[in-house]
């Protein structure tokens, strides 16, 4: 056997046919040793200087090494930043060749060894700043199966949440993982791409008194020594590189009870001291995995599933890791004090997303990061349906009008990319985690789940899993199984919305006469006035109209494939309504004729869900000069009583003005507006709980208590905010959990130096993550410039974690709460991220520098256009994905320019004194 270099406190060993970690006696904590030189294990003359190595093109590694099996052995010490370990990968070789080419990124290589036969080869490694790793040979190796065998250091990183990272939980250390998109090679070297789908084995060295965890059961536990052991695990199912996880630290574990068909163990993962937390997620996690199993046909795939927590996160809320999946703390944790209707609702839906990416993205993967839009659309479509399976009563239909929503906004932008985006440069694999791939991608599914019908659409899903199972696949294959199942090819239609970009717009308009009720119908691209976008556009659109006449509903479905066409409805009778959009299942923005929109608002047939729609697609078009900005603001007025929370919060978004559009006399105008159209229903419900009061009081209150107290300026809500806040501070209890963000922000808003004050002390004071981001939500809305500038400070000071960072200063991932709201927190959080550049990107995960543009995208003038491109332009290259972002963000912008112009005058019409409000109505 022949002895590599030490490392980290370890010696490697090779050995035939597994690669063994000893101990020596080199203390653990020692600095790394000096790269020993690179030569072959046989003793040779020295050759001549090698050529320049040439990079492959592109982001794809040559094909000509293709891995069967890759063996990980890591050392992790939670409290050490770094950690050391080896790898072996058994391949096979396509042709000769004297370079194996690997991705690996921050990483030290201190070995890398071929084994070909019985000879040992040593290779010279090269690395490259694209994180690919090239493996120079003395000679060419053969074609044929060989062994790879490298030991390398790598980083546990504290600001960010990708790689290999340690956190703080109490006084403890832990270590988590998180590999998508491109990060297991921050790991170990591999090949990093979804389309190598191989068996994985792990062995973690850690210290004797904590857990280990990771994609598989534990096998054995063997002492290591100086106080570590050895913790093995069984081979995984083929698997992705992104997809391995583990986690290293004191863990306190929840046993729930055994789920599915095959009673697989189930349990909820905690830091120490907190399983008492888990209750919820122990409850509900092996009833959605039963839901899912049901829907599938098909059990769960792999042998356990472990939910783990990790105490924040910045980049994502959870991962669908093979059997570890990940959730921040804030979701899968909770304390009764904090707990809430809308916190278990979004653990459940966020777990039913994730388990479902157990079937659809784990046991069936992307070929590449172009169709990864297929596992999080479906995955983002399948959370409401099998929320919808399991609790009818959550409103589910409505919320997946929301998802559509979210993403006809994004699709709306010139900026807007195909969802199908071809993938050439990391900046690419970033933009393709995105509303165009979760939410836009979601609602095309079930705008054809619709069309075909749903059990036609459940049999395709069910064969695609089959037919690819343990393999990988692309949207041609799953389109192909949907058309099987359908009878008819779904693919040309289907693809018009995967390789276009925009949403359409259709307009309908309802003529009655001789030939009875005909819809005539037109498409064209939406995009609002003021865009620069070319509004041609020809999509195959699925289209169902509901109407009703004489009280008789009926359903008609057509296929929108050319520029205009007719849809009979009823060739004897003109309805007395009709919805070209039922169930506002159809993606596309729906502009109606007068009339029919008139008969539509007066009929009240719509389902929660149509009415949601509609009232997103009236938004978009009063904004956008399609329509009157008056029809938006009444037909606000119409739902301002609603009690289902969706409706509600459609409502309250279609009333919303830009407090840019707003200045004095029209912005008091508008304040007493909302007082008077939300104010009752407010007020009714009030700030605080009341006995026995429903899930949907407790789900609409924030909302519409923030928009009438902040808004509106309600003077009685706002002295009651102001009340709650001070006595939240000594008596947490003082407030309900949903509502202490709403009181603390209601009273910063209108609060000076005193109350911020106190906020920051509380702060400095507290270790619980969630009090922390309520506290941070108060110091983010005060209207004083000045205690902006100190945000600004406390964000640079290193007090904040980087989720913590970016909640106070971007208003957190929609980037839409406070400071950005007000032209002069735009501007100081602008100037102060400037100024304070350096230091924040110390702070920051490199991905996540991105969140700054939210600043640009909620500004309104040419001066901060300006403003905006001096700070970020030259910054935007260096900066993950931001090219594409930083696009889109300056088109909102030049949009809201526009918006304003056309506006403000009609506001100003809507809000004179001659004009009475609308009353309230329930909705």
């Amino acid at each position: 056997m022949a002895e590599c270099a030490p490392f980290m406190g370890l010696r490697l060993v090779v050995a035939t046919p597994l690669l063994v970690l000893l101990a020596c006696a080199a203390d653990r904590t020692a600095a790394p040793p000096a790269r020993p030189p690179i030569a072959s294990a046989t003793a040779s003359p020295a050759p001549s200087p090698a050529p320049a190595l040439v990079e492959p093109p592109g982001l794809r590694l040559p094909t000509t090494f293709k891995p069967a099996v890759q063996r990980v052995r890591l050392q992790i010490l939670p409290a050490s930043p770094s950690f050391s370990g080896t790898t072996e990968i058994d391949a096979t070789l396509a042709e000769p060749t004297d370079v194996v080419w690997l991705n690996a990124d921050a990483l030290e290589i201190t070995s890398a060894v071929a084994r070909v036969g019985g000879e040992e080869i040593r290779a010279e490694p090269v690395t490259f700043k694209d994180q690919r790793l090239a493996l120079r040979f003395p000679h060419p190796l053969p074609a044929g199966p060989l062994t790879l065998s490298l030991g390398f250091q790598g980083t546990q990183f504290t600001q960010e949440d990708s790689g290999v990272f340690r956190q703080q939980s109490g006084s403890d250390w832990y270590v988590f993982t998180q590999f998508e998109e491109t990060d297991a090679r921050r790991a170990f070297p591999c090949v990093d791409e979804p389309s190598i789908k191989i068996p994985w084995e792990v062995t973690l060295r850690v210290p004797v008194g904590l857990v280990a965890v990771s994609n598989t059961s534990a096998v054995s536990e063997t002492p290591a020594g100086e106080g570590l052991k050895d913790v093995r695990f069984r081979q995984t199912h083929p698997l992705p590189s992104y997809l391995v996880a583990f986690g290293v630290g004191p863990f306190e574990i929840t046993e729930a009870r055994a789920a599915g068909r095959k009673h697989v163990p189930v349990r909820i993962i905690a830091p120490r001291g907190r399983g008492f937390e888990t209750a919820w997620a122990a409850r509900v996690t092996p009833e959605i995995l039963e839901g899912l199993e049901d829907y599938f046909g098909m059990a769960y795939p792999y042998e356990k599933l472990d939910v783990l927590a990790i105490p924040f996160t910045v980049q994502f809320g959870a991962m669908e890791n093979v059997g570890l999946v990940t959730f921040s703390e804030s979701l899968a944790l909770t304390t009764s004090e904090q707990d809430g209707v809308a916190r278990r609702r979004r653990y459940a839906e966020v777990a039913a997303h994730e388990f479902a990416h157990q079937w659809f993205g784990d046991l069936v993967t992307a070929a590449w990061w172009d169709d990864i839009w297929l596992n999080e659309a479906f995955a983002t479509w399948m959370e409401t349906k099998v929320i919808e399976r399991w609790a009818p009563s959550w409103g589910m239909a409505a919320k997946r009008v929301e998802v559509r929503e979210l993403a006809a906004e994004a699709d709306a932008l010139v900026a807007a990319r195909v969802v199908r985006q071809p993938v050439r440069s990391y900046n690419d694999v970033r933009n393709a985690f995105d509303a165009i791939t979760y939410d836009k991608g979601a609602s095309v599914l079930r705008m054809f789940e619709e069309w075909v019908g749903e059990e036609t659409f459940r049999r395709g899903v069910q064969q695609y899993l089959r037919a690819h199972a343990d393999g990988n696949a692309t949207a041609a294959d799953f389109l192909r199984a949907i058309s099987d199942s359908a009878g008819r090819d779904v693919a040309p239609a289907f693809n018009t919305f995967l390789d276009r970009p925009g949403i359409p717009r259709v307009q309908a308009t309802l003529r009655c006469g001789s030939r009875g009720a005909v819809l005539e119908l037109a498409q064209d691209r939406w995009l609002p006035a003021g865009s620069t976008g070319d509004r041609a556009g020809l999509w195959q659109i699925p289209i169902c109209a509901r109407w009703s006449t004489k009280g008789k509903e009926q359903t008609r479905c057509t296929l929108l494939d050319t520029p205009t066409a007719e849809l009979t409805l009823d060739p004897r009778s003109c309805p007395d309504w009709v919805l070209p959009n039922a169930g506002y299942a159809g993606y596309y923005r729906l502009q109606q004729d007068p009339g029919s929109r008139a008969r539509l608002l007066r009929s009240g047939r719509l389902s929660a869900a149509e009415v949601v729609g509609l009232l997103g697609d009236t938004g978009a078009l009063a904004r956008g000069g399609a329509l009157p900005r008056s029809e938006g603001l009444q037909l606000a007025a119409r739902h301002a009583g609603a009690s289902e929370e969706h409706v509600l919060d459609a409502a309250i978004r279609l009333a919303t003005v830009r407090e840019d559009f707003l200045a004095d006399p029209l912005g008091q105008a508008y304040a007493a507006w909302v007082r008077r159209v939300f104010g009752p229903h407010a007020r009714a419900l009030g700030l605080s709980r009341k006995p026995a009061e429903d899930d949907d009081a407790q789900l609409a209150r924030p909302a519409l208590l923030a928009f009438v107290s902040q808004r509106g300026g309600d003077p009685q809500l706002v002295a009651e905010s102001r009340r709650l806040a001070e006595a939240w501070l000594s008596q947490p209890r003082a407030v309900a959990p949903e509502m202490v963000p709403v009181v603390l922000r209601t009273a910063t808003r209108s609060g000076g130096r005193d109350l911020q004050q106190a906020l920051v002390q509380r702060l400095d004071r507290t270790a619980d993550r969630q009090t922390r981001e309520w506290l941070l939500e108060g110091l983010a809305a005060t209207r004083v410039p000045e205690l902006l500038d100190e945000n600004v400070t406390l964000a640079s000071s290193g007090r904040l974690n980087p989720r913590e960072i970016s909640n106070l200063l971007t208003g957190g991932r929609r980037g839409t709460a406070p400071p950005l709201d007000w032209a002069t927190g735009r501007e100081r959080m602008l100037a102060g991220i400037d100024r304070s550049w350096d230091a924040l990107t110390a702070l920051m995960p490199r991905g996540a520098l991105t969140r700054y543009f939210a600043v640009v995208s909620q500004s309104c003038s040419q001066g901060e256009r300006a403003e905006a491109e001096r700070v970020f332009g030259p910054r935007v290259k260096s900066m993950l994905g931001a090219p594409r972002r930083f696009s889109g963000a300056l088109e909102r912008l030049d949009l809201c320019i526009d918006e304003r112009t056309r506006e403000v005058p009609q506001l100003e019409r809507f809000f004179a004194p001659r004009r009475p409000a609308p009353a309230a109505a329930g909705g």
